[in-house]
């Protein structure tokens, strides 16, 4: 298998809240309820990103739930922040509330890693083990 290209040369990750919350920087973030997806993408990548801002995950309240129930936290005033892709739930939140939301990308606190990749699959001919 090969990649042979990307279409996001950067990470969509982000932790992302109303802009009403003012939450703007990463240190923000800290003593903030964050609604995360267990096992998901962005769950796995949150301690490094803590780390790259130098925060602990005890400096944060953590709420679980599926894709939607973090957005209805959101929402509804349950959490400040969500872990999601800015081209994603960041949308769904403002056509839910019409509120413009903030969100604090990992990729601009030297997460580096690339989205949505394509790949090229290597096929065994006959005989090829």
């Amino acid at each position: 298998m090969q990649a042979v290209g990307v279409a996001l040369q950067t990470t969509a990750m982000s932790a992302m809240g109303l802009v009403e919350k003012n939450i703007k920087k990463p240190e923000d973030i800290k003593g903030k309820t964050v609604a995360v997806t267990p096992g998901d993408s962005m769950s796995q990548i949150w301690p490094l990103f803590l780390k790259k801002i130098n925060l602990k995950e005890s400096d944060v309240k953590i709420v679980s739930g599926d894709p939607q129930t973090k957005i209805n936290a959101v929402i509804n005033g349950q959490a400040d922040l969500l872990l999601g892709y800015v081209m994603d739930q960041s949308m769904k939140i403002k056509d839910a509330t019409g509120k413009d939301v903030f969100p604090i990308k990992f990729a601009d606190s030297g997460i580096v890693l690339v989205s949505s990749g394509v790949r090229r699959q290597h096929r065994l001919h006959q005989g090829e083990s």
